[in-house]
């Protein structure tokens, strides 16, 4: 509701100013609008900061007919006035409490007021490797990258979920040389895969390191992959297929859904041949004294392919980029991808621009720090089901030592939402560039800034109206909303498309996480203040009103960030 009355406050403005500002487009002007200003005692402020350099060119008659226009479009306008300071001029323009309040809760609080953005994205996230469990150092990634693209998609973005799966390259042949190690049957592997393939894993880098054979015998494994050996290609097939069945068991306890999987494999060697001749073409492409293909871009040596003839990461990358240009003729692509990638995306970026495939897209790279100390009481955690099933014990055992809980202590569904709620969110309300360390005993507190005091927010909402006894208003009536505590909750309802806009702007999901502690907060003090149960029929049901739209915020914004919203706990 907010941005509505911002946008129509906007173009009003700027067709009184079109005379004078015919090369300005309504972008530039609309930048010039300030958050909302709010005091409750004399009403609602929305704020036209213009830079003098603009404001010396208005005639002082425009001043006049925005007064008029605004009064003429802008329902419950009460007064508009300018205040010229030394860099600026403010241009205040007072809205009637009253009209606020019933705009805003007699609209759709979580609908865009606005054209959608409308363009087409690519989010490339999560993306671990094949025949490992889920690394907690992929959460990140997936939580984030799921958050980032569920935000553009509800600003009207046509948005692709993409999931790119490390399903090729030596570290095959790696894990294939522990199988052949540790003599285990395909019989073996498929009773247990994921933790022997781990096991194989592990022991094949070990081999790989202490002795130069069994590293040559790793590489030929790949090596032969890429030639398409019979009985590697079913192999990998398999550990392909068993990884991806371990994989979206966790998905499906995160709540991440992606549109397609795609996998390093579809860019393989005898693919190759079409980038290394557009690189040619350009004159970056040469052979380096190891035998190995290079670009060369501004002294900068970027390997492509090996010397026995096998593709390196990047060129697979630089080969998917070309494919999903052809495929989807996206407007912009982002790789929610560590801190620790950043020359890689750098390399690849640069190739991209000299290929001239970039023109008018976004190619970026969105990183994001590590989490350090995240343990469990067995030990040192490694994987995220390792993390996610502590979390679910851990809130098991709260409940079974709080007296008031209404959840009985076997119950685990909801344990595992709220263990799966409170790693979400202690993730994702810090800066995604920065490291942290985990603590559980923060994690999981009710009472602070945690993904369980969203859920146990949300949980009181849905309660109030079962057992309130009052039927929620079908409009609104501002003279029963007067008190402080419902003007502030208004306000933060009001607010919830810019915070969206701003966490899209920012690629920041703490932005919206922040935003609904606030709202929490909020919807708190109102709880306590603004009784429902025990007012008259009217005011109970205007108060309903209230808390069923903040319901309906909290509840789209939760789910924005990956979260399953409980009824009851």
């Amino acid at each position: 509701m907010a941005s509505k009355i911002k946008l129509n406050i906007a173009k009003t403005v700027f067709n009184v100013f079109r005379p004078q500002w015919v090369n300005t487009s309504f972008e530039t002007i609309f930048k010039y609008f300030s958050k909302v200003e709010y005091d409750p005692q004399a009403g609602v402020y929305w704020v036209l900061n213009l830079p003098n350099d603009d404001a010396n060119k208005l005639h002082p008659d425009l001043l006049k007919n925005v007064k008029k226009e605004l009064v003429e479009n802008i329902g419950g306008v009460d007064e508009t006035h300018v205040n010229e300071g030394k860099d600026e001029y403010k241009f205040n323009i007072k809205l009637d409490t009253r009209q606020f309040v019933k705009d805003v809760l007699e609209s759709d609080p979580i609908s865009l007021n606005f054209e959608p953005i409308g363009k087409k994205v690519i989010v490339e996230y999560s993306s671990p490797n094949i025949a490992k469990p889920f690394h907690v150092g992929h959460l990140r990634s997936t939580i984030i990258g799921n958050s980032i693209a569920n935000i553009k998609k509800k600003l009207g973005n046509n948005v692709f979920k993409l999931n790119y799966l490390g399903d090729w390259g030596t570290q095959f042949g790696i894990i294939q040389l522990g199988v052949e190690h540790e003599n285990y049957t395909i019989d073996d592997i498929k009773k247990d895969p994921i933790n022997l393939l781990f096991k194989a894993y592990v022991k094949g880098n070990q081999l790989s390191k202490l002795d130069q054979d069994a590293y040559e015998k790793a590489k030929k494994n790949f090596y032969l992959l890429e030639r398409q050996d019979e009985k590697l290609i079913q192999l990998w097939d398999k550990y392909r297929m068993w990884t991806l069945e371990e994989l979206n068991a966790t998905y499906k306890r995160l709540g991440v859904e992606f549109d397609s999987f795609s996998w390093e494999s579809d860019y393989r060697r005898s693919h190759a041949d079409n980038v290394l001749k557009l690189l040619e073409e350009k004159g970056i492409l040469s052979t380096d004294e190891f035998q190995k293909k290079v670009a060369v871009i501004d002294d900068k040596v970027i390997p492509l392919i090996k010397s026995d003839n096998t593709t390196l990461y990047i060129c697979r990358d630089l080969m998917a980029v070309l494919d999903r240009i052809s495929t989807h003729n996206f407007d912009e692509m982002y790789y929610v991808v560590d801190n620790g990638q950043a020359e890689h995306f750098t390399n690849l970026f640069k190739l991209c621009e000299k290929l001239e495939i970039s023109k008018n897209k976004i190619l970026r790279q969105i990183k994001f720090g590590k989490i350090n100390g995240m343990k469990t009481r067995k030990g040192n955690v490694i994987f995220l089901k390792d993390v996610i099933d502590e979390a679910r014990e851990r809130v098991l055992a709260k409940q079974q030592s709080t007296k008031t809980t209404k959840t009985s202590a076997d119950d685990r569904e909801t344990a595992d939402v709220l263990g799966v709620s409170a790693v979400i969110i202690n993730d994702l309300k810090r800066s995604r560039t920065k490291d942290y360390a985990a603590k559980w005993e923060d994690m999981l507190q009710m009472t602070s800034d945690t993904g369980v005091f969203l859920q146990y927010c949300h949980c009181r909402l849905c309660n109030l109206s079962l057992e309130c006894g009052k039927t929620m208003a079908s409009y609104c009536d501002p003279q029963a909303l007067k008190e402080i505590e419902a003007i502030n909750l208004i306000k933060q309802i009001a607010n919830y498309e810019s915070i969206l806009i701003k966490s899209n702007e920012t690629l920041q999901p703490k932005e919206l996480v922040s935003y609904l502690f606030a709202l929490c907060r909020a919807t708190n003090g109102a709880l306590k203040n603004l009784n429902v149960k025990s007012s008259d029929d009217h005011t109970g049901s205007q108060r309903l009103l209230l808390f069923e739209k903040t319901r309906s915020v909290l509840e789209d914004g939760m789910k924005l960030l990956g979260l399953k919203p409980l009824r009851k706990m």
